[in-house]
């Protein structure tokens, strides 16, 4: 029986199998395959509903948004919902690519045992989750700036009240207009409200 023979951390010779049709175990790279994925092939595929940039199309989308104050926080939350509906209408539409690697479990090859090589899942995306997850964010941040909002207009409230009351007590900024009337009598004498003269 063949055995891997690469060399071990210890300076010992690997005693494990090879990789069928390779001479080193998949531990020493045996189960490397012509140094790469094949063409075509979709394992990094990504459905950038995380990126970090926005794409043309996405700038229009979230510039149309209409908020009375926008925060960035929303607006990506919104592209990253725009972005999770797209993918999901694709994989829903595309009946042929509606799996996706999920997991892969490699083993060593034993001869003579038909089940001892590797194991491969496939299983669909979930973006409901995803889709539920934003959702709920999307709500919490929406939430969140009505309230700023209602605290901002019951400051401004106050203010304003605040100043009212300052006004009718003479107080504050705004200074008391007092206005003093002189009575002029036909003999010249200058009398004044309160009845003294002078």
């Amino acid at each position: 029986m063949a055995i891997c023979g690469a060399k071990k951390r210890n300076g010992e010779a690997c005693q494990k199998p090879p990789v069928k049709g390779k001479r080193r175990c998949r531990l020493h790279g045996g189960a490397t395959k012509n140094s790469g994925a094949p063409k075509g092939n979709k394992n990094s595929a990504k459905h950038n509903i995380y990126a970090q940039f926005m794409t043309d199309d996405e700038k229009k989308f979230s510039l149309e948004i209409d908020l009375d104050s926008i925060d960035a926080e929303l607006r990506l939350c919104k592209v990253q919902l725009k972005r999770a509906l797209e993918a999901r209408a694709k994989q829903e539409s595309d009946p042929e690519n509606t799996l996706d690697l999920d997991t892969k479990v490699l083993g060593d090859v034993i001869p003579g045992v038909a089940d001892s090589g590797d194991k491969i899942t496939y299983k669909r995306k979930d973006y409901d989750a995803f889709i539920d997850r934003t959702i709920a964010r999307i709500s919490a941040l929406t939430k969140q700036r009505n309230e700023l909002i209602d605290q901002q207009l019951t400051i401004k409230l106050k203010q304003a009240e605040l100043s009212k009351i300052e006004r009718e007590n003479g107080q504050g900024g705004d200074s008391e207009v007092v206005i003093k009337v002189v009575r002029v009598g036909k003999d010249g004498v200058k009398s004044n409200t309160d009845g003294t003269t002078g």
